[in-house]
């Protein structure tokens, strides 16, 4: 979490807290640097689901999992992108470029190579 935060926490801030039982925040990340953002959802246990704003220098961008459940996120042109997690209390995603990210399709790849 601590390298998570560090790499991808950056830029401006925006958060949500319209539902007592799952609120949400995301990092914009440097736009001009192209680097960091980042999206998070903290619930009370029944998982949720929230429409949150990255950036519109995310578009097209699809955001990966990096803690807990929840699928991949596409970003839309605005910026938007709708975050869902099943049930859990932390769910975490960042852009493709993020180290994170990086770690993951490494290992899948090594993993898919073994079973070849």
């Amino acid at each position: 979490m601590m390298r998570l935060r560090a790499e991808n926490a950056l830029g401006e801030e925006h958060t949500s807290f319209d539902d007592p039982r799952c609120i949400g925040f995301t990092r914009e990340g440097l736009p001009k640097e192209r680097k960091g953002g980042l999206a998070a959802l903290i619930s009370a246990g029944g998982g949720g689901e929230k429409r949150m704003f990255v950036g519109k220098h995310h578009a097209g961008e699809t955001w990966k999992r990096a803690v807990g459940n929840g699928g991949a996120v596409t970003i839309g042109p605005d910026g938007w992108g709708v975050f869902r997690m099943k049930k859990g209390v932390l769910a975490v995603w960042i852009p493709p470029k993020g180290f994170f990210s990086r770690l993951q399709d490494w290992m899948r790849h090594k993993t898919h190579k073994k079973e070849d």
